[in-house]
């Protein structure tokens, strides 16, 4: 898939929050890191937030 087309149709779905949107950045980042490739990812408000706070630690 091309990278610029991937970001487009992110961009679009009117229904995702910026959180939903980060997560489907993500898992093409990681899709392409699979495949030895390389994109620049646009940045959504949901991914800063995660990285900055280390991901979920469940309460037991």
């Amino acid at each position: 898939m091309d990278p610029e087309m991937v970001k487009k149709a992110i961009a679009r779905q009117n229904t995702y929050c910026e959180g939903r949107k980060a997560n489907a950045v993500d898992v093409y980042t990681n899709f392409l890191r699979m495949l030895n490739l390389r994109w620049e990812p646009p940045s959504y408000s949901g991914s800063a937030n995660r990285k900055a706070a280390g991901g979920f630690i469940p309460h037991l």
